[in-house]
């Protein structure tokens, strides 16, 4: 189910029950909902839902994915989850409980993907699914992972330090994505769903977590920072740390919007990737087509100029040839990632 609110209501003459009292055993429930939807859909009556809807399914699912916000994350914690291999939860970082994630879902034991696609608060900070200062005797919950997606990562989580050698997948996002503000402004938050909130490490403190990561067998990383003058020894770790990549995604951002973009500063540190197959960039060039407004009013749009879009063609034609001539290669597909 996507989009959809999963128990909108209850009437007064219904009874809060599933009919017949049972649930086929299924393996895989997906209820997605649109990142921008917030707290204020998650009224109580479809988080009772979804309870009683896991309390019935939790010992069968293998694969789970759910918004944030109405998840019943107390229940979750007090379940059995013997098959469940892939958990998302994609959302707003809820209030409570404020149990550590590395202890909140050690019950899930058997996970082999793990997505945690959480939005900070306007008021709040970046939390560690592993807080420095948990009791010594603190395991890894989840030693067969091979797929990790940690959104708005904590410099400091004590997680990275901890990750099986099996681990293959490492997505470290933002959430949002800070290449999507501008669209997100202007089609969510002027009908209040959608707060300013844009985190993103620093190239520095970036770098400082995956000197941290334990799991020197990658095979496919995803990474999201806002440069800095210590960019390119971030960028000259990855071949060292990672040896294995095959496929490597990098969302980058200038540190001001006067930053002229050298795309060999930014691809030369790659090219003793030799296993590098696909690489994919967002570069926030600084020549990339401006919007115009087109209308006015309540029905004005904005679009780009088709010789603009025809200019900046030629540009990313550069940028791809600069890039072949530099990497290894053995890079099979370059993907540039623009922003909308």
């Amino acid at each position: 189910m996507v989009g959809l609110t999963f128990c909108p209501v209850v009437l007064p003459d219904e009874t809060f029950d599933l009919e017949g009292g049972t649930c086929a055993p299924l393996t895989a429930f997906r209820y997605e909902a649109i990142l921008t939807r917030d707290r204020k859909y998650a009224i109580s009556v479809e988080k009772d839902a979804l309870a009683l809807v896991l309390e019935k399914i939790h010992h069968s699912l293998v694969t789970l994915a759910l918004p944030s916000e109405p998840a019943p994350i107390s229940l979750m914690a007090r379940l059995d989850w013997p098959n469940l291999r892939e958990l998302r939860l994609r959302g707003m970082r809820w209030p409570a409980p404020r149990t550590p994630l590395v202890i909140l879902f050690a019950n899930m034991p058997n996970l082999r993907s793990l997505a945690l696609e959480l939005r900070i608060p306007d008021d709040g900070d970046p939390e560690a699914v592993w807080p420095p200062g948990l009791p010594r005797s603190t395991k890894f919950p989840w030693p067969e992972l091979e797929h990790l997606t940690v959104a708005n990562p904590h410099p400091d989580d004590e997680l990275f330090a901890h990750l099986p050698q099996g681990l293959r997948t490492l997505s470290l996002p933002s959430c949002p994505r800070k290449c999507v503000q501008e669209w997100l402004w202007r089609y969510e938050h002027r009908y209040g769903l959608f707060d300013h909130t844009f985190y993103v490490l620093k190239a520095s403190d970036l770098r400082g977590v995956l000197e941290r990561c334990s799991a020197s067998g990658l095979r496919h990383l995803e990474i999201e920072y806002d440069a800095d003058a210590t960019e390119c020894d971030l960028l000259r770790y990855l071949p060292i740390a990672f040896p294995g990549i095959s496929s490597l995604t990098l969302y980058r951002y200038r540190e001001s919007e006067e930053t002229v973009v050298c795309v060999k500063d930014v691809v030369r540190p790659l090219a003793p990737l030799k296993s590098l197959q696909t690489l994919s960039l967002h570069l926030d060039l600084e020549t990339r087509p401006k919007q115009i407004v087109v209308g006015w009013g309540r029905a004005h749009s904005k679009s780009y100029q088709a010789d603009a879009l025809e200019a900046f063609t030629e540009v990313l034609e550069g940028v791809a040839l600069r890039i072949a001539r530099t990497v290894n290669r053995s890079l099979e597909r370059f993907i540039y990632v623009a922003t909308v």
